[in-house]
């Protein structure tokens, strides 16, 4: 069962020394992780609403809009970010079918700019 939903990361701190972590994006990308398992599997009713409301949460507040690149080259999004947003991608997919055409327009673009 899934409780206490992440809160939307808009503005992630990195620490780029070499295998530091940020743990809130740890955190999330944990619950994300566990999100789609669950509806892989076949999540409650109470479950799909929970993942639901965090994706348009996450979405309408334009998580991960800022402080996802590294400092070195091309500034290439952060390893770990990376991993958040593919759990992010493997929960929305499993939630796709239920979304509304109002709340593909509101995660849409926000994935599309991920």
């Amino acid at each position: 069962m899934l409780v206490f939903a992440p809160q939307p990361l808009v503005k992630v701190k990195l620490d780029e020394r070499y295998g530091e972590e940020n743990g809130l994006v740890g955190q999330a990308a944990s619950w994300f992780q566990a999100a789609s398992i669950s509806l892989r599997k076949g999540a409650t009713d109470d479950s799909k609403v929970l993942i639901r409301t965090t994706l348009l949460n996450w979405a309408e507040a334009n998580a991960l809009s800022k402080g996802i690149h590294v400092s070195w080259g091309k500034k290439p999004v952060d390893w770990q970010v990376m991993t958040l947003i593919n759990a992010i991608l493997t929960t929305t997919a499993a939630m796709a079918p239920e979304f509304t055409k109002e709340e593909r327009i509101v995660i849409g673009p926000w994935l599309n700019r991920l």
